[in-house]
């Protein structure tokens, strides 16, 4: 099976793709605006590639959005970044109708949150989804190796800090909860799912480790593993996520599940982080 995977290079696509080439006999074809303009899923231009692209592929991966880390969110629910998501979704959803190709689409456990942005773009493409068919995956702050910049995500920023100033500077006051999945676990159960597209096509089902772990709690074990370290909260609550879902769908057990605890997780980002 050949997949094709849009946004090859975020998180979640680059451990998929990864996943695919390292540990089974499928293969990928990699799509991401960070490879080339001609790879920008917003510039009608690119619809033909993408079709004959999409048509010479088996399955489709629909991980490209434009997204970031609750710092990124906070900033950027403007105009642009609304465009640039339906822009996105209207030019893939599309060539999906067209080409017929059975595929997953990456959601959020934000879509019900209408008070943003990111959330709602996503409970948009979840009605595609709805329309036309393809699983619908909603993750659950999935993490894994990234560049600490203005689009990364809590966990590594707070190693980046941890390492470079053995300090951690939190903008809350770290009360609030996630779940978290490590992103090798995130690639199987995607793999998992396309395999068994028909028995979860039309589907919603919740990517999580199923546990709540409190933002502080992060914190803290990050300055377990790495000693010495000061953590420095703000009086501030979390207003991005402000509501609190439960997951609801999951993959058959049977099927799959999580292999990798958070704190397993963190040690191993600690490993890469510090050899940068």
């Amino acid at each position: 099976m050949r997949f094709l995977v849009l946004g090859s290079e975020g998180v979640v696509g680059k451990s998929f793709c990864e996943f695919i080439e390292n540990k089974t006999e499928h293969s990928c074809t990699h799509w991401d605006i960070k490879n080339g303009s001609e790879f920008d899923l917003r510039d009608t231009n690119n619809i033909s590639k993408l079709k004959k692209t999409m048509e010479d592929c088996d399955f489709v991966m629909f991980l490209a959005c434009d997204v970031g880390g609750s710092k990124y969110l906070n900033t950027v629910q403007n105009v642009t970044f609304i465009n640039n998501n339906l822009l996105i979704m209207i030019n893939v959803f599309n060539t999906l109708l067209e080409t017929k190709k059975p595929f997953i689409f990456t959601s959020s456990q934000m879509s019900n949150m209408h008070h943003c942005s990111y959330g709602t773009c996503k409970k948009i493409g979840e009605h595609y989804c709805s329309s036309i068919g393809g699983i619908v995956v909603q993750l659950w702050n999935t993490y894994g190796y990234e560049k600490v910049d203005v689009k990364s995500h809590v966990i590594n920023d707070f190693i980046r800090m941890a390492l470079d100033d053995k300090t951690i500077h939190m903008k809350t006051d770290g009360s609030e909860k996630r779940q978290f999945l490590f992103d090798t676990d995130c690639a199987e159960a995607l793999f998992v799912l396309a395999q068994n597209y028909k028995k979860y096509e039309f589907q919603t089902i919740h990517l999580t480790n199923g546990e709540w772990t409190s933002i502080y709690e992060i914190a803290q074990i990050i300055k377990d593993e790495i000693k010495d370290i000061e953590i420095i909260t703000n009086t501030k609550k979390d207003d991005t996520q402000i509501l609190v879902n439960e997951p609801k769908n999951f993959i058959d057990t049977n099927d799959w599940l999580p292999k990798i605890s958070i704190r397993d997780g963190i040690k191993y980002l600690i490993q890469l982080q510090s050899l940068k």
